[in-house]
């Protein structure tokens, strides 16, 4: 119930971006009706997805363990 009391509702649209490397991260994102996929970069500047996240968690790790930069 104290996380329902604060969750707002966003919408986002392909290729949008949740924080990028050394963003500050302050909240989580629980995806309703999405694929969130998670990315490294390598030191040669390409990507590879690492992990996807469905209903069944969230986005927003660090903010969860109380770190404040991704």
């Amino acid at each position: 119930e104290q996380v329902r009391a604060s969750v707002q509702p966003v919408v986002f649209s392909y290729p949008d971006v949740l924080f990028d490397i050394d963003d500050h991260v302050d909240c989580l994102f629980f995806p309703a009706s999405a694929i969130i996929s998670l990315l490294a970069t390598g030191l040669d500047g390409r990507e590879v997805e690492v992990a996807m996240v469905g209903r069944e968690g969230f986005a927003g790790v660090p903010a969860y363990l109380g770190q404040a930069r991704a």
